[in-house]
């Protein structure tokens, strides 16, 4: 099928597939606390958005006409009839009474009345109607009874109205606009905004109208984002917006509205519940450290910017709310889950945090961050800004630290408002360590550095048994040979070892491969769906009393990979709170994260063929990836599905951790004229021509993969295959939308073993013009293509596409079955 497929689509004038591979001096900052969304609400033209005293219920209103009540809870709204003649116009203000039994609203200029509504239900009950035409700023008072409001017939004045009778209670005539009203949540008081040509904030007596205070001067021509005080009384709060000369000021309340923090920032204010949070806009600001440090809300997993200015927190403080920054008519009010308000980033660091490079090698930066409640989690990346002190020696491109030159050099990392650093040295390693038992000592032998600029000589590192490398080096001086005799060796333990390169200044490389030779031999067997192993001959329960046994899984091997790990001497730790799995063997460290499909072995990111997962309550690891990476020997028999493991014994052994597997060999001769190539990335075999050459591997960024493979190249024509991770839920047919493929190019399409889904796909572009071959599994794709750059193909490159539908009939998928 393969063949016949393929022959149609060169004969059908191949064409160009596009793919698209997608990628205040005083004030401290402390991170960020990341809330995560509860549900989404339907702004309509909101402007603003008031919360009932229980959290319950939120009033968002823009226009008259576009006014909503919702149930925070249940999501569900009602749209409020306000009165005709007012619905074209904007709502002037609104609130809710203390009592939480109902709220009021003033729309438009010749209103001439202020609507009560039932909270809960959003029915109108009442309108006191007024001689005055403009209604504009309210309150109620603090025990729900009366209301006061700005109101103005051309003289302006504040009014204090019952609301069950209409009648006035109290007028106070003022020169200024009354802006903002602000009732105190306790005392029988409440704060007017006056402004104008100048702006002053006033605190007056509910009864007699009263000034108990005025407050400072405010610069006219402020736009105020909002002023109120906590929920408990103590503080007072006034936010006005000024661009860059914005201010938020705090007053002490209970202390004759003292002046006690000054905040070069503004948004609107609430606070938590327990009154120990101010948050404004965006930003939380900690009561007991008297407002000076912050740290801001961001929306997990979202990129989203929370809007200051249309924002806050209920009073029950279960929610956080914003409202997002599109236009007008399509605007969403975001409800975040605030259970987690009071937990912050509170510091970063570099994982891990020191580097050790080869000169032009590289490898992937990691940022952890804990939190104040003690948790740690790996951060966002992408959001890091890295830099290096001195350029020369190394540099940062998309989070990966690139080795330039030897020296040592400092690695800065901003994550927000946070800032941490790690010290750096790139410097060329030996390779290609290897021990030997000689009666009484053990002869070394290694791969010396290419580069000898500034080299000093190596430096030999031992260790026994279970124990860790001594900092202290087993000779006084740098070797200046690539070989050494160590006479001083303990017989019943393991002796392990490295090398290091040193170079001027005491910089040393990282080290070498390990070499080891021990007495200590291990052979541990297993099988698949058998509860049992085998440790050097005696029969052990992998789990004692659980049953667990090895599985395949997404064509894989997981095993419960404590009991291994425990009967080599390792160690294994678990972080529940980002399902992290760290496993330590001698001087081998891989990290590994539950469903993530990249792991750092020794600070090295790896992309692993099957992620771990948690089955029936146990966690399962890929067996081959950890067992390459601990150095274990492993045999793996398909007939009987059994997995043989060694580790140790007394002939020598040489783990090198640092190769790739296209590093290492992965061609063979199969006659005189042809090769085969084995990915153990993907999971194929596949001939070549020997004619061509071995087929060359590329470390790339476009492919998700990390590499592709080049068969054939020329100016006219080149054949590749690479490997792309699905996104999650990614369908088939989706990934081939995403990547530029237009589904009426898929011409054929069948299933061969192992794959779930093979399609055959041809484009044209004018000159250019492509064939490939696309094989899903497992949430993966390979994708095989042909790029035909000229139509005037000299012979040669003729002969290449007809080799290259021949050689894809060659393709066999593995069962990977050990992963």
């Amino acid at each position: 099928m393969i063949k016949k497929t393929l022959k149609t689509l060169v004969i059908c004038s191949i064409m160009f597939v596009s793919l698209l591979f997608i990628s205040n001096p005083s004030i401290f900052a402390e991170g960020e606390t990341e809330l995560p969304v509860f549900n989404t609400l339907k702004g309509y033209g909101v402007s603003k958005v008031k919360m009932s005293p229980d959290g319950s219920m939120l009033l968002a209103t823009g226009s008259a006409f576009d006014t909503y009540l919702w149930n925070v809870n249940s999501g569900i709204s009602k749209k409020i009839n306000i009165p005709p003649h007012t619905r074209t116009e904007n709502v002037n203000d609104a609130t809710f009474s203390p009592d939480g039994t109902m709220f009021a609203l003033s729309a438009g200029y010749e209103s001439y009345g202020i609507h009560l509504f039932d909270s809960k239900s959003g029915e109108l009950k009442n309108t006191i109607k007024l001689k005055d035409p403009y209604i504009g700023a309210l309150s109620f008072t603090s025990d729900s009874k009366s209301i006061i409001a700005q109101v103005s017939d051309g003289n302006r004045s504040i009014k204090t109205i019952n609301i069950t009778t209409s009648a006035e209670l109290l007028k106070l005539d003022v020169t200024s606009n009354a802006s903002r009203i602000s009732h105190h949540p306790q005392n029988d008081e409440f704060a007017v905004l006056l402004s104008d040509s100048q702006s002053i904030v006033q605190i007056r007596n509910e009864n007699t109208g009263a000034i108990i205070k005025t407050l400072n001067d405010f610069t006219a021509g402020f736009l105020f984002s909002d002023m109120g005080f906590s929920q408990d009384g103590n503080y007072f709060v006034v936010s006005h917006n000024g661009g860059k000369n914005s201010e938020t000021i705090v007053f002490n309340a209970k202390d004759g509205y003292k002046q006690i923090a000054v905040i070069k920032e503004s948004g609107n204010i609430s606070f938590s519940k327990d009154g120990k949070l101010l948050i404004l806009g965006d930003m939380v600001y900690t009561v007991e450290e008297g407002f000076t440090h912050f740290y801001r809300i961001k929306v997990k997993n979202s990129k989203e910017t929370i809007n200051p200015y249309v924002s806050g927190i209920t009073p029950d403080g279960k929610y956080a709310f914003y409202v997002d920054n599109v236009d007008a008519r399509d605007r969403k009010i975001r409800l975040l889950d605030a259970s987690a308000l009071s937990i912050r980033l509170s510091s970063i660091q570099i994982d891990p945090k020191g580097f050790a490079l080869n000169v032009n090698d590289h490898t992937k930066l990691m940022l952890e961050g804990t939190y104040s409640d003690g948790t740690k989690k790996s951060l966002d990346t992408s959001k890091v800004k890295w830099s290096i002190q001195d350029f020369y020696v190394a540099e940062v491109k998309d989070s990966i630290l690139y080795g330039r030159s030897n020296g040592n050099t400092i690695l800065t990392a901003n994550f927000g408002d946070l800032t941490t650093n790690a010290q750096v040295v790139i410097a060329d390693a030996p390779t290609d360590l290897k021990a030997a038992l000689n009666g009484n000592s053990i002869n070394l032998t290694w791969s010396g550095v290419k580069n000898k600029n500034d080299l000093l000589g190596y430096y030999v590192y031992r260790k026994t048994g279970n124990g860790s490398y001594n900092n202290t080096p087993l000779t006084d001086f740098p070797l200046q040979t690539t070989e050494y005799a160590d006479l001083n060796i303990d017989a019943k333990q393991g002796n392990f070892y490295i090398i290091k390169a040193v170079y001027k200044n005491k910089i040393e490389s990282i080290p070498s491969n390990e070499a080891f030779v021990t007495s200590k031999a291990k052979q541990i067997i297993l099988q698949v769906n058998n509860h049992m192993m085998k440790i050097n001959g005696e029969s052990k329960e992998i789990d004692a009393g659980n049953g667990t046994t090895p599985i395949i899984h997404n064509g894989k091997t997981l095993l419960p990979i404590r009991a291994l790990i425990d009967e080599l001497g390792g160690k294994l730790d678990w972080l529940d709170g980002e399902q992290k799995i760290t496993i330590q063997l001698n001087n081998n460290k891989i990290d590994l994260w539950i469903d993530k499909n990249t792991a750092y072995v020794n600070g090295t990111a790896q992309t692993l063929d099957v992620a771990p997962a948690i089955i029936s309550g146990r966690t399962m690891l890929p067996l081959r990836f950890i067992g390459e990476n601990l150095g274990l020997q492993l045999e793996w028999d398909g007939a009987t599905q059994t997995i043989n493991l060694s580790y140790g014994g007394t002939a020598s052994a040489s783990i090198d951790i640092s190769k790739k597997w296209y590093e290492l060999e992965y061609t063979r001769p199969v006659s005189n004229t042809f090769g085969e190539y084995i990915d153990s990335g993907f999971g194929f075999t596949i001939n070549y021509p020997l004619a061509w050459g071995k087929p060359k591997i590329t470390e790339s960024k476009e492919h998700n993969f990390g590499f592709y493979t080049t068969y054939y190249k020329s100016d006219n024509t080149v054949i590749i295959s690479y490997g792309e991770f699905l996104q999650d839920g990614e369908s088939n047919v989706a990934y081939v939308k995403r990547n530029g493929f237009d589904i009426s190019n898929i011409v054929a399409e069948e299933k061969i073993q192992y794959s779930e889904k093979v399609y055959y796909l041809k484009e044209d572009s004018g000159n250019k013009k492509k064939i490939a071959i696309m094989i899903f599994k497992h949430g993966e794709v390979c994708v095989f293509e042909n790029t035909i750059y000229d139509v005037n193909l000299i012979q040669n490159d003729q002969k290449a596409i007809d080799l290259f539908v021949e050689i894809l009939t060659t393709l066999k998928l593995t069962s990977a079955a050990v992963g």
